[in-house]
């Protein structure tokens, strides 16, 4: 109403005054716009002229005396009212038969609410004598709130049981052609739609999700035709077929059940049996023409079909096979094509940034990689050069306290004069092939010896200033800081050249204590592999020395 201007609001109020409001503003507005908001025209909608009440897509939508069966979707545009209501239609809508009968029966009416209402106050039993006059509503009281899954599920069974008849599912004949479902029945097997076992609800989503039609089917017992509707409409062959072939989502229940009463209400039902068919369609409003369409469809009510007649196994077949399908099913299929290339288009893309991330994940898993062994080649690189710092300070203090430890010898070994009896001539050779030759005192020891070989012939001029407070001492400690590895602090060894028998150095042993060197020797330097030496294929060590071979000695 707020998209209408005054005068269509005149058209409308005027309009629901000749039919004493028995229409709400959404219908009395949908029947103008269907004729150009031509208020006779529009009583002669609603009063029965068959002439304009084509206005209705889907119009073999019928329904019983009296009630309102009016599509969702309209057509046409508006203009203004220009003419004044129809008198002599307003008096033949109220002199009508039905209408006379309704203002008759309306006090049995009024008196059946009554009963109905005390007999369900003291939890009385209703006779079935009574309930044809209760066709009131608004004494009703709903029932009491129930699974709407579980009652669909116990209507379902309950309408087998009634009819004989079994859902087409359980009767083993899915995708069976017409022939054999007539076939069925004149076996005695008859079959019903597969109903949705769920809440109305549900089943409307359905519909929306897998872009099918509905069908909604509501009963009451209380109708003595709703029998007759169970055992001839939805048991018939030709019906069932042409829903289950395309695919229509079926469901139903009886309006004692809290869901169906509440979809009863929702589809404004005043008459029963009750069939609606729903379907997506695109959306109109009302303030434009009707070309005028957004692009999400919505869903609507295509036709109703009220009463026992409407809802004829023959009314219903023709009304599907020449009107709603025909107009429903072309686009539904577009709307079926637009949905899957969305859900085409949407797992494309899914997948591509599925490999954008994983070609993402592997270059960060490899420039992880990469700084990681950067980050590692620079620990080792850091690790390496911090043990050659320490090495080479380790070196220096060896190389210092061994320069004090030459000048120690050089002061304390005296060479003696060859001529005296009890001096012991040594000659010594170098594996550069330096020379040494020595008259030795007998009291000299092996460590004088040592360090007087390693500073006359291996490292000559190699001395320190500081060498009055150095002493055997000295070098013992030295050796023990090294875990007592004497080769590691000699670095070479000397050995007696024939036969070959090594010297090893001892603490606190002079050289007459000695075998082998009390008439003289002759004595060779054979340096020691120091710790990442290598040997050379020939077994040579590569420490810049040659090995003399016994003979050259």
């Amino acid at each position: 109403m707020d998209n209408l201007d005054p005068g269509q609001r005149a058209a409308v109020a005027q309009l629901q005054s000749i039919t004493d409001g028995n229409y709400d503003a959404d219908t009395v507005v949908s029947i103008l716009e269907s004729v150009d908001w031509e208020i006779e025209k529009a009583a002669n909608v609603l009063f029965g002229d068959q002439e304009t009440s084509s206005f209705v897509r889907g119009s073999s939508t019928s329904s019983s005396t009296g009630s309102n069966d009016t599509n969702h979707i309209v057509s046409g545009s508006r203009r203004n009212p220009q003419s004044s209501p129809n008198i002599t239609a307003t008096i033949s809508y109220y002199l009508r038969p039905s209408m006379l009968l309704s203002i008759l029966t309306f006090p049995f009416h009024f008196l059946s609410g009554i009963l109905r209402t005390i007999f369900l106050v003291l939890r009385l039993p209703f006779g079935p004598s009574t309930t044809r006059f209760s066709s009131l509503t608004f004494l009703r009281r709903p029932p009491k709130s129930t699974d709407p899954k579980a009652a669909a599920d116990r209507w379902v069974r309950a309408l087998e049981e009634e009819t004989g008849a079994t859902c087409v599912s359980r009767a083993g004949l899915l995708g069976a052609a017409l022939e054999d479902l007539e076939a069925a029945a004149e076996d005695g097997k008859k079959v019903l739609p597969d109903f949705v076992v769920g809440s109305y609800e549900e089943a409307l989503r359905k519909c929306e999700k897998e872009v099918r039609v509905g069908c909604v089917v509501l009963v009451s017992e209380e109708h003595d035709d709703v029998a007759e509707f169970k055992r001839a409409t939805l048991t018939h062959p030709k019906l069932v077929h042409l829903m289950h072939s395309n695919n229509f989502v079926v469901w139903g229940g009886d309006v004692r059940d809290p869901d169906a009463w509440s979809a009863s209400q929702k589809l404004q039902v005043t008459t029963f049996p009750f069939i609606a068919f729903l379907a997506l369609q695109p959306r109109r409003t009302s303030s434009t023409s009707s070309s005028n369409r957004s692009d999400t469809p919505t869903l609507t009510v295509l036709s109703r079909h009220q009463g026992i007649t409407p809802t004829s196994p023959s009314n219903l077949v023709k009304h599907l096979e020449d009107q709603l399908l025909p107009r429903v099913n072309p686009f539904l299929a577009r709307t079926r094509q637009t949905r899957l290339r969305a859900e085409r288009d949407r797992q494309l893309r899914e997948e591509q940034d599925r490999a954008f991330q994983e070609a993402a994940r592997r270059d960060s898993e490899r420039l992880r990689e990469k700084m990681e062994k950067e980050e590692r080649e620079k620990e080792e690189m850091m690790r390496r050069e911090e043990a050659r710092e320490r090495e080479s300070v380790r070196r220096e203090g060896v190389e210092r306290v061994k320069r004090r430890m030459r000048t120690w010898a050089r002061e304390t070994v005296v060479p003696m004069d060859a001529k005296q009896r009890e001096a012991v001539r040594i000659a010594v050779r170098s594996p550069s092939g330096g020379r040494l030759v020595l008259a030795l005192d007998p009291r000299t020891s092996l460590t004088q010896l040592y360090a007087y070989v390693d500073a006359a012939l291996l490292s000559p001029g190699s001395a320190s200033e500081e060498g009055g407070n150095f002493g055997e001492k000295n070098v013992l400690e030295e050796i023990q800081m090294l875990g007592g590895h004497a080769d590691k602090w000699w670095e070479f060894k000397l050995a007696l050249t024939f036969p070959r028998r090594e010297l090893e150095w001892m603490p606190d042993r002079c050289l007459a204590e000695i075998d082998g060197l009390k008439g003289g020797a002759q004595l060779v330097v054979e340096m020691c592999q120091k710790e990442g030496d290598t040997v050379n294929e020939k077994g040579e060590e590569e420490d810049g020395y040659e090995t003399e071979s016994d003979d050259e000695t």
